[in-house]
């Protein structure tokens, strides 16, 4: 399972995931917005779309897919719109563990000083609140260190 959290200027995006038939994931509705100094709203948004699961869903075909489902929310009308000074962290659940993604710009102080890579694996067990609170953070101080705030 697999969900992605995008940052764009303040605002954060928390699309549900949805599993096509063909096997790849795909943003999908409902989408969660929240301001990027909000850290309870952030939680909250992550923990609900996890909670969500994953749906499976028809492979849609090139002509039904206008534009990735998040667009809107940004108010843009193409996909490099969008992506021009979006961060995303990416967020898989692999058995009983999640697993968060960080981009190369977020905040390093959160991640375990042991680990190599930009991920963090979270403790067997732990809850879709628990890491909705790292995720949040993780956003919340990388927006505060960019805007000097």
């Amino acid at each position: 399972m697999s969900w992605t959290v995008y940052l764009r200027r303040s605002l954060v995006i928390v699309p549900a995931s949805a599993k096509t038939k063909a096997g790849f994931y795909m943003d999908a509705e409902p989408v969660r917005v929240a301001a990027s100094n909000d850290i309870a709203a952030i939680v909250e948004a992550i923990t609900y779309i996890i909670d969500l699961g994953i749906r499976v869903i028809e492979t849609p075909t090139r002509a039904s897919y206008r534009e990735a489902v998040v667009q809107k929310y940004a108010n843009v009308q193409s996909w490099s719109a969008f992506a021009r000074g979006m961060l995303q962290w990416h967020i898989s659940k692999k058995k009983d563990c999640f697993i968060v993604y960080f981009p190369r710009e977020a905040d390093t102080s959160l991640i375990d000083s042991n680990s190599p890579s930009r991920e963090e694996v979270l403790p067997i067990g732990s809850a879709s609140k628990d890491v909705g609170t790292k995720v949040a953070e993780s956003i919340h101080n990388y927006a505060a260190r960019s805007t000097g705030k």
